[in-house]
C-alpha cells in the first residue's frame, strides 16, 4: 500500500502558522523572567551582655538573631577612653555568643553590632551599654615608663616571694600598663604562655608538705586555656612522674613537650657526700593529652653527677642536680633543653634520645667566641628564625656579678658558640633566677629580669625603650609581647 500523500507546498512557502504562533510564544516567555528563589534576610534581633566568670575586663555577647547568619562582629568605645572592636567571628546560627575581650575595669562602653549572611546580606544597629566592674584589690599594679611606646600587649606572671604559693597571679596590660586580662589563683602560677593556635598554657602549683619542705620542689599541672581564660583541656607529665612547671610546648601534631622530676637516692660518699642523698633529676617527655607518652629521656641515663655547675656542693643531703627550665623544639624535630645546674643547653635527638650535642657547663663541646665569660646558671631559651639562639644568662657564677640576655649563632658542625649580640642594663640588675628574652618581630628584644621585677623593651643597638616595673618583693616569672587578646601569638 502507498503511504499518503502530504502536500508540503506549505513548507515552501515558509512557516505553517501553528509552528510560528508556537515559536512566537516561546520568544515571548523567554523575556519574562522566571521566579528566583532568594535566601531570607539576616535580621538582627536583640543584643545582650554577660560578665565573664574568670576575669571583669571580658564580657560574653549573646546576639539574638535570624535568617543565615554567617558572622557577627562587636563594636565597642567608651569615649576618650577606649574602643576596641571583636574580630568578624563566624557563626553559624542563632542566638550567636562570642567572647569580648581586652575592655577597661570600670568603665562604661556603648556598642554596635553587625551581623552578615553567608551572601554578603548584613544587617547592623545599636547594641545596650556595657559596664565593667572594678579590677579585683588584690591584683597587682603595673607601671610603665620610657622614651618610646610599645607595640601589642605585654604578658606576664607574677607572685609574692614571701608567699609564693597562695596568691598566683597572670596578667596581660597595654603599652601604658594598662590591665586587659587576667587570671587570680590561691595557688603559683608559674607561668601563662601564649601559645600557637590561640591559646595559653599556665603552669599551676599547689603546696605539698613533703615535695616542697622537704624535697624542695613544686608539683605542677598545665592548663590549656582559651583566649577567655577558660579551661580546655590538662598536660602532665606521666609514668609516676610528677610535673615540673618550669617550661611546656605544644607541637603541631597535638602533643606536648614538658618536664617531669626524676628523684633518686644515691650513695655519694665517694664525692664527700651523703650515703642517702636526695637528688632531683629530670625527664622530659612527649605525651599526648590523653596521658599517653610518645617520647621519654631521663637526665640520670646521659648525665654524670659530676656535670653539675662547680659552684654547686655535692656534700648536702638535697641537691638540685639538672634543673631544667627551658625547653625548645628545633627546626629539625629536636630538643633543645637549658639545664640551669648544669650551666648547659643540650640538644637532644627526639627519636633516639641521643644527646648530639653540649653548650657550656663543666661539659661544654663549644668554643665561645668572643665571650669568654660564657653563661650560667641560664633561664628561657628559645631558636630564633634567623637560627641562632637567645638565653637570659643569669650570671651567678660571673665576677662581678650581673645578668644579661645573650644571642649566639651556633655552628654546630664547627662547634662554635659567637656572641653576636647582649643586653646589661646600665647599672646592672642582677637576678639569681627566673628570666626570659623575647625577640620581636621588629628586632627589638623585651628581657625580664624576674626576681627584680622588671621588663626591659630594648633596640638591636641595646638601647632600653620601655620599662615595665610592679612593686618591691613581687617576682616575674617571664613576660611576653603578643600582637592581640583575639589573636594570643606571640609578636
Amino acid at each position: 500500500m502507498l503511504a499518503p500523500f502530504h502536500d508540503h507546498s506549505e513548507h515552501k512557502r515558509g512557516l505553517g502558522p501553528r509552528l510560528v504562533v508556537a515559536l512566537l510564544a516561546m520568544a515571548a516567555g523567554a523575556c519574562v523572567p522566571a521566579e528566583v528563589l532568594q535566601a531570607p534576610p539576616v535580621t538582627l534581633g536583640v543584643v545582650t551582655f554577660a560578665p565573664n566568670p574568670n576575669m571583669v575586663t571580658a564580657a560574653l555577647a549573646e546576639i539574638q538573631c535570624s535568617g543565615p547568619v554567617a558572622a557577627v562582629q562587636v563594636t565597642y568605645s567608651a569615649s576618650g577612653i577606649d574602643s576596641g572592636r571583636t574580630p568578624r567571628t563566624p557563626v553559624s546560627s542563632c542566638p550567636a555568643v562570642i567572647d569580648l575581650l581586652g575592655l577597661l575595669a570600670g568603665t562604661q562602653y556603648s556598642t554596635q553590632v553587625k551581623i552578615w549572611a553567608a551572601g554578603g546580606d548584613s544587617a547592623q544597629g545599636a547594641g545596650p551599654s556595657l559596664v565593667t566592674q572594678p579590677l579585683p584589690p588584690d591584683l597587682p599594679s603595673v607601671t610603665v615608663s620610657g622614651p618610646g611606646v610599645s607595640r601589642g600587649l605585654t604578658v606576664l606572671t607574677i607572685f609574692n616571694s614571701s608567699q609564693p604559693l597562695t596568691n598566683g597571679a597572670a596578667i596581660i596590660v597595654d603599652s601604658v600598663g594598662r590591665v586587659r586580662w587576667y587570671l587570680l589563683s590561691n595557688r603559683l602560677i608559674g607561668d601563662l604562655q601564649p601559645q600557637k593556635g590561640g591559646q595559653y598554657t599556665a603552669s599551676v602549683s599547689a603546696y605539698e608538705p613533703l615535695a616542697f619542705a622537704t624535697l624542695g620542689y613544686l608539683t605542677a599541672e598545665y592548663q590549656e586555656l582559651d583566649k577567655a581564660g577558660n579551661l580546655l583541656r590538662k598536660w602532665t607529665a606521666t609514668g609516676g612522674y610528677q610535673t615540673d612547671g618550669h617550661d611546656i610546648r605544644l607541637t603541631r601534631t597535638g602533643s606536648a613537650v614538658l618536664f617531669g622530676f626524676d628523684f633518686r637516692l644515691i650513695d655519694l660518699t665517694y664525692l664527700g657526700g651523703a650515703p642517702d642523698a636526695q637528688v632531683l633529676g629530670n625527664v622530659l617527655q612527649e605525651v599526648e593529652s590523653s596521658g599517653k607518652v610518645l617520647f621519654q629521656w631521663s637526665a640520670f641515663d646521659h648525665f654524670a653527677i659530676t656535670d653539675i655547675d662547680p659552684s654547686i656542693p655535692l656534700t648536702t643531703q638535697r641537691i638540685d642536680w639538672n634543673h631544667g627550665n627551658a625547653i625548645e623544639i628545633d627546626s629539625d624535630g629536636n630538643y633543645l633543653v637549658s639545664f640551669r645546674s648544669l650551666s648547659e643547653v643540650t640538644k637532644i635527638d627526639a627519636h633516639t634520645g641521643a644527646v648530639l650535642w653540649r653548650l657550656g657547663g663543666a661539659r661544654n663541646e663549644f668554643r665561645f667566641q668572643p665571650d669568654t665569660l660564657k653563661f650560667s646558671f641560664q633561664h628561657g631559651l628559645r631558636r630564633l628564625p634567623n637560627g641562632n639562639l637567645i638565653l637570659f644568662d643569669n650570671g651567678n657564677t660571673h665576677s662581678p656579678n650581673f645578668s644579661r640576655a645573650v644571642e649566639y649563632r651556633v655552628d654546630e658542625g664547627a662547634r662554635t658558640a659567637t656572641l653576636v649580640w647582649q643586653y646589661r642594663p646600665n647599672p646592672d640588675l642582677p637576678s639569681f633566677a627566673l628570666g626570659f628574652a623575647q625577640r620581636l618581630a621588629d628586632g627589638n628584644t623585651l628581657v625580664t629580669f624576674g626576681p627584680r621585677g622588671t621588663v626591659h623593651e630594648v633596640s638591636s643597638s641595646s638601647q632600653r625603650l620601655w620599662e615595665l616595673t610592679i612593686p618591691q618583693g613581687l617576682w616575674i616569672y617571664r613576660a611576653y609581647r603578643i600582637n592581640s587578646l583575639y589573636d594570643p601569638a606571640l609578636n
